[in-house]
């Protein structure tokens, strides 16, 4: 070809180039939307490697620190304090993130936050009132220190339910410096009130518990002040120009999730009672020590993956009527679904290439006879994470109570199997159990977002068809 019809050709590979990619996919708007959500990643980012830093550090002072009967007796009073948290707290949270956006649209965000403080109030002074119940009643069957324990667990409910929707409102208010770095400061002002109480008050669950409710309650308070200004700049907003969120909307979203706080609290921490009940406190210990390396660290990656991904998703979804608008959203998920899949693997083949160097390194010496276990936690804590993101699947038809079955059906799986594991085999089976189960909830999550988008179609085509007739 010769030289004089290079620019031609190059002019002919421009424009078809251009007519793939339409002009407001190369808008600037367009990249200036990619580099805010770049930043927007790049803040969570600092702040989960912040958490897991955190995370290691406090691996290693706790059971330095705390016996692993001790750390037992701390870890059994944080499962009742997450099961008062599932309970309460965190659905109201879950549709705090669903709703702001819709809420945002509307132009009633103001009222919006006021409803969610209403909410908040009300389910705080319940769970107190639970937790000195529970309490006065311990105090009369087994003694010290369940009743301590009971009072703490309470506290630690409030305060890191509380925290727990504040982060919610900031998430979806784009506000991700905000979160990410107060979820890091958490853990790290953790291991300095423990730190400090143990070596004022001695190494019981009680003092570590306290310890947490100190961190936690300081967090909250700072959370708290960052989302007034959010607050006042929604008052000075234009005016309304949609009815607000109603209580009704938001209970009616939230109550779902209510339901699933007992097979939640299953899924999560029913091994740590099914260890206690077959085996002893140390047990629990060593086992807690065993998901805060291999849990744990997959959680907040999936807590980073959440929160960035999650009101992205619930925004592309709209209110989940839109046929075109859902098709968009769940190939989006599904594709965020494969990629923590893969990523998974490649970490379950490297805790177990490592678990022995691991363990020297971060865990005091009683707690290392679970050093082989390292590879089936990771994989267990990775499997319920891919349960919990496919979930996201048939929230974006805001059908929550879709996942009312499933939740109630793997939770009860869950129980069954923790217990016939921990009398068969201890920690293995409790770990193998948890496999099991959460690759059965992935499955049920599949087949009945499966159902949902047939249903969608359906009605679409029905809409069109009523149209086409009424035109004709």
């Amino acid at each position: 070809m010769h030289l004089g019809c290079w620019p031609a050709q190059a002019r002919r590979i421009g424009d078809a180039l251009r007519g793939l990619l339409p002009a407001e996919r190369v808008s600037w708007r367009l990249l200036w939307r990619y580099r805010r959500l770049g930043a927007e990643l790049g803040w969570l980012a600092v702040g989960q490697v912040l958490i897991v830093l955190g995370s290691l550090v406090s691996v290693r002072v706790v059971t330095e620190l705390l016996t692993p009967e001790a750390n037992g007796e701390f870890v059994l009073a944080t499962t009742l304090a997450g099961f008062a948290q599932l309970l309460t707290l965190s659905p109201l949270a879950n549709a705090a993130l669903r709703y702001f956006a819709p809420a945002q649209e509307r132009g009633t965000v103001p009222q919006f936050l006021r409803l969610v403080g209403k909410q908040v109030a009300l389910l705080a002074l319940g769970i107190g009132g639970v937790g000195l119940i529970a309490a006065a009643l311990t105090a009369q069957v087994t003694g010290a220190p369940w009743p301590t324990l009971c009072v703490g667990a309470a506290l630690l409910a409030i305060v890191g339910g509380i925290s727990g929707v504040l982060s919610a409102l900031q998430n979806a208010a784009r506000q991700r410096a905000v979160v990410a770095l107060h979820a890091a400061l958490a853990k790290w002002l953790t291991i300095a009130a423990l730190v400090m109480l143990v070596y004022q008050f001695g190494s019981a669950g009680t003092v570590a518990l306290g310890a947490t409710v100190l961190a936690s309650g300081l967090v909250m308070l700072s959370q708290a002040g960052f989302l007034l200004p959010l607050f006042r700049r929604r008052e000075h907003a234009p005016a309304a120009s949609g009815r607000p969120v109603t209580a009704r909307e938001l209970l009616g979203y939230a109550f779902p999730f209510t339901l699933f706080a007992l097979p939640g609290w299953v899924q999560l921490f029913s091994d740590r009672w099914a260890l206690q009940l077959f085996g002893t406190t140390a047990d629990v210990g060593r086992f807690a020590v065993l998901v805060a390396l291999g849990v744990t660290p997959l959680n907040l990656a999936f807590n980073l993956l959440a929160q960035f991904v999650e009101p992205l998703l619930y925004a592309r979804a709209g209110d989940g009527t839109d046929p075109a608008r859902l098709r968009s959203a769940l190939r989006a998920t599904l594709l965020v679904l494969l990629l923590y899949g893969a990523g998974l693997l490649m970490l379950v083949l490297g805790a177990a290439l490592s678990s022995g160097f691991i363990f020297s390194l971060l865990v005091a010496p009683a707690y290392r006879e679970v050093a082989p276990l390292l590879p089936l936690a990771v994989l267990a804590g990775g499997m319920f994470n891919l349960g919990q993101l496919a979930s996201i699947l048939p929230l974006q038809f805001t059908a929550s109570r879709a996942l009312l079955a499933p939740k109630l059906g793997s939770g009860i799986l869950t129980l069954l199997f923790n217990l016939a594991g921990s009398a068969l085999l201890g920690t293995v089976g409790v770990l193998v159990a948890s496999i099991l189960a959460n690759t059965i909830y992935c499955l049920w999550i599949g087949g009945i977002t499966y159902q949902l988008a047939r249903r969608s179609q359906a009605r679409a085509r029905s809409s069109e068809e009523v149209v086409i007739f009424h035109r004709g």
